[in-house]
């Protein structure tokens, strides 16, 4: 059966007009070519609440406590990498409840949560990373005339196909988590190419054929 269709609020309010006003039910209904059950509901619902307006409906209850969500997010936490789907089933074995993937995506974007493509960035080993923190900090007060003496240099490897994309669960702002980004390795078919940058500009890109250590 097709919803009923709302009552305009200028209407409900000259209908209570018209009721304070000792007019019979019946009547107000005919003057305004509504159904008189209609009618009756409005002013019964106005006798309650002492307001003509459609009150605001709780709606459908939810089908996850908070405690339940409280799990989701650590679900999420602890598997970034992991599809809706995925997060779901699990989510499901924890609670013994049937909860969609709808339901899913709609608490990640309760918490501020959605599906992000993964940053990309080199595979850094642990000692890899604390050289590069000690020769950052080593060149932190370093001056800008100091800084103009410098020519940066690196290669870097263009595939021929596509490699494809890792989504992850995340909020704005973590994209530099180290649970949200995906680690490149140099596999081929690729391209490497060498490049140069320094203050002044750019140099021009040479391509490296075979190993660059020849």
């Amino acid at each position: 059966m097709p919803p009923s269709k709302q009552i305009p609020q200028p209407v409900r309010e000259l209908i209570i007009e018209k009721w304070k006003a000792n007019e019979k039910q019946i009547i107000i209904a005919k003057d305004l070519r509504l159904d008189p059950k209609t009618v009756i509901k409005i002013i019964i619902k106005y006798k309650k609440t002492g307001k003509s307006c459609v009150l605001p409906r709780s709606g459908r209850k939810r089908i996850t406590t908070k405690t339940e969500d409280k799990h989701h997010i650590s679900l999420v936490r602890s598997s970034r990498k992991e599809t809706a789907s995925q997060i779901t089933a699990k989510w499901n074995d924890i609670t013994n409840k049937d909860v969609s993937t709808k339901t899913t995506t709609r608490r990640l974007k309760e918490k501020g949560y959605s599906f992000y493509t993964a940053l990309k960035k080199p595979l850094l080993t642990p000692v890899m990373k604390k050289k590069r923190l000690s020769w950052a900090r080593e060149h932190k007060t370093w001056t800008t005339g100091q800084w103009k003496k410098v020519i940066f240099s690196d290669e870097s490897r263009f595939c021929l196909f596509n490699d494809g994309c890792q989504k992850v669960v995340r909020r704005k702002g973590e994209q530099f988590h180290p649970a949200c980004v995906s680690s490149q390795v140099k596999f081929p078919p690729s391209v490497m190419v060498y490049g140069s940058m320094c203050t002044y500009g750019v140099g021009s890109l040479c391509f490296i054929h075979g190993n660059k250590k020849q």
